[in-house]
């Protein structure tokens, strides 16, 4: 399992714990690049009522929700790191040239359909 913040992977393993401070923008993603299921345990203090959102990766989103109460309207500008933000099965599934940069890799993979399922024998 990986998490994603603001661009940058940091590698978690068993055990690991990572909070997030309200207000400061830190983006963020799970990513489970691993062939097995993983578990999180996600608690939070803020009603999702009074958070507020915002996509870096995905600019359609906020023009979905600009009206809604939750977006960000003065969110910190931040600079990304190199990562997309994408679990390596999904950018694997990418045309080569949509995978950089991360936006038009982010705006590639809404686009894709789900994996076809494998046929048991």
């Amino acid at each position: 399992v990986d998490c994603w913040l603001d661009g940058h992977i940091h590698p978690m393993g068993d055990g690991d714990f990572v909070g997030w401070e309200a207000g400061t923008g830190v983006t963020h993603v799970v990513i489970n690049n691993s062939g097995e299921d993983a578990i999180f345990l996600v608690g939070g203090e803020a009603s999702r009522d009074k958070s507020q959102i915002w996509y870096p990766m995905h600019p359609h989103r906020d023009k979905e929700i600009v009206s809604d109460q939750r977006f960000w309207h003065d969110h910190p500008k931040i600079k990304l790191g190199p990562h997309d933000g994408l679990p390596d099965a999904l950018r694997d599934r990418l045309p080569p040239r949509s995978r950089k940069p991360a936006l038009a890799a982010n705006k590639a993979a809404v686009t894709l359909k789900p994996p076809s399922a494998k046929k048991k024998k």
